[in-house]
């Protein structure tokens, strides 16, 4: 069965964002990001989040763009170029402790005010490397910005059972 592992809401901004949780073989997390300035969301797990660490991959299209491939990252990046406005974000992570973990992410921000401005939307599956299993998540802003007070994320988690 599904429970709750883990949630954290900031209470000051901040350029990071970490939540802790038990692990668990299934994870599904979701939360919003309110940005202070422009996201660019950097995803890392546990503390392998050094520069030139090249352990992750991934593959994104953004609003239905063709599908863009990356490998040898430092992050797993989600939402991209600069986005202002909330970004409402939901994921799941097979988080096996013999294998490395997948991540299949999808994140919806608003754009600019007015009935002809459609949402932006990522669709993107990430890999990192590491097998062994996570208990931690980072999220960074690229940008040089923060994220606001209010941002959340919750994860839920269960082994199969």
């Amino acid at each position: 069965a599904w429970e709750k592992i883990g949630s954290q809401t900031l209470t000051e901004a901040d350029d990071t964002f970490e939540i802790s949780y038990e692990a668990r073989t299934y994870l599904y997390v979701f939360g919003y990001f309110i940005p202070d300035g422009g996201i660019n969301l950097h995803i890392t797990f546990d503390e392998d989040n050094a520069v030139d660490n090249e352990n992750y991959s991934m593959r994104r299209l953004f609003n239905g763009a063709y599908p863009a491939n990356y490998g040898d990252l430092d992050y797993i990046e989600d939402i991209w170029n600069s986005i202002d406005s909330v970004v409402w974000f939901q994921a799941y992570v097979y988080n096996d402790s013999n294998n490395p973990k997948i991540m299949q992410i999808q994140s919806t921000a608003n754009n600019s005010v007015g009935d002809s401005n459609i949402p932006n939307r990522a669709y993107t599956v990430g890999k990192w490397q590491d097998t062994t299993q996570s208990t931690k998540l980072r999220f960074a802003d690229g940008e040089a910005t923060n994220f606001d007070i209010g941002t959340n994320i919750t994860i839920m988690g269960t082994n199969g059972d």
